[in-house]
């Protein structure tokens, strides 16, 4: 296939789509609970680079993907702030 050099964008694609509300709404603590373990599992589970790069205690990042593995779910990371 020939390239045309046209770039496809989502906004273009699906009009409107930054506009569309997510339908889960997470706090800015959940949100950085996620940005952790999705720096975990992108660099190879990696957690000492994970905790240098956050600065975060060393058994954070193992702690919070085990409750994320065994549920696998994002609300986890949610009601953990609500207790």
């Amino acid at each position: 296939m020939k390239h045309t050099g046209t770039q496809a964008r989502i906004g273009v694609v699906v009009p409107r789509l930054s506009s569309i509300r997510p339908t889960v709404t997470l706090s800015r603590e959940a949100k950085a609970r996620l940005k952790w373990l999705d720096y975990y599992h992108g660099h190879g589970n990696n957690g000492a680079l994970t905790c240098c790069h956050f600065g975060i205690h060393h058994q954070t990042p193992y702690r919070y993907y085990e409750r994320f593995k065994f549920d696998s779910s994002f609300m986890i990371l949610y009601s953990l702030f609500k207790k």
